[in-house]
């Protein structure tokens, strides 16, 4: 229960789950894609790199 310390109210929300093991297979699915095409994915501070860059070179 410590991990959802972490967190805020309204970042968390609990739903009801009729079938643990479909979305089980569901997030296992969904991790194998994210890691096939990783160059889709930046982190919050590359993508601010590249937003600083853009806006240097175009005088923003």
């Amino acid at each position: 229960m410590w991990f959802f310390n972490r967190f805020s109210k309204d970042e968390l929300e609990i739903v009801e789950v009729q079938n643990l093991d479909l979305l089980k297979q569901d997030v296992a699915i969904d991790l194998e894609e994210s890691f096939k095409f990783p160059e889709k994915f930046v982190s919050l501070e590359e993508l601010d790199v590249m937003l600083e860059g853009t806006l240097k070179k175009y005088g923003a």
